[in-house]
C-alpha cells in the first residue's frame, strides 16, 4: 500500500509510521527467507552439477555386470568347494588315484551334490572299483625314524619329515601334529 492510500483511509500520522513500520519489518523477514531459500537453490544446484555427464543406463548396465559376474564367482566357488570336498572324501578313504576315481564318478550326480551326497558316492565307489583304494588291512605302517616325543621333534625337523611321516605323526598323536604345524 502506498502511504497516499493510508492517509485517505484518515489515519494519524502514528498509525501510519506504526503501520509503515510494521510492514518494514514483514519485508525483512520476507527477504531473510528468500536469502536462504536462495542459498538452498545454490546449494543443490551444486550437488545437481556433480551428476552432470553421468549416464544412469550405464550405471544400471555396470551393475547388472557386476551382479552377472559376482554370481559367476559363486557357482565357481561352489563347484571347487565342492570338487575340495569329493578330493577330500577320496584321501579320506585311501584312494590311490583321485583323478580316476573322479572320472568314474559320473558328472551329473555331482551337479548339486552335497556332502552327504559325495560321502555316499565315494562309498559306492570304494565297493564297486576297490582297486582304486588302498586296502584297510595290511597297509604297511611307516616307521619313522625320528620319534614322536614332542621334546624331540622340532618344527624345523618336522618341516623336512616326508608326507607319511608326517601323516604317522597325525595318527599317532594329532596334538603334536597340530603343535608342529602352527
Amino acid at each position: 500500500m502506498k502511504q497516499e492510500d493510508l492517509k485517505a483511509l484518515n489515519l494519524t500520522e502514528e498509525q501510519l509510521k506504526e503501520i509503515q513500520r510494521l510492514n518494514g519489518l514483514d519485508i525483512k523477514n520476507l527477504q531473510e527467507q528468500l536469502a536462504v531459500k536462495e542459498a538452498e537453490i545454490k546449494d543443490i544446484e551444486s550437488k545437481l552439477a556433480k551428476f552432470e555427464g553421468i549416464d544412469p543406463e550405464a550405471i544400471k548396465a555396470e551393475a547388472d555386470q557386476y551382479k552377472t559376474d559376482v554370481a559367476a564367482k559363486e557357482a565357481e566357488i561352489k563347484q571347487l568347494q565342492k570338487a575340495y570336498a569329493l578330493d577330500m572324501e577320496l584321501i579320506k578313504k585311501g584312494c590311490r588315484n583321485t583323478k580316476a576315481a573322479k572320472a568314474i564318478i559320473p558328472a551329473d550326480k555331482l551337479e548339486n551334490a552335497d556332502e552327504a551326497t559325495i560321502h555316499a558316492l565315494v562309498e559306492g565307489l570304494t565297493e564297486s572299483d576297490g582297486y582304486l583304494f588302498a586296502a584297510k588291512e595290511g597297509v604297511p605302517q611307516v616307521a619313522s625314524s625320528v620319534s614322536t616325543k614332542k621334546e624331540q621333534i622340532t618344527k624345523d625337523e618336522f618341516r623336512k619329515m616326508k608326507y607319511r611321516e608326517r601323516l604317522a605323526i597325525y595318527k599317532e598323536d594329532p596334538e603334536l601334529y597340530k603343535s608342529l604345524t602352527e
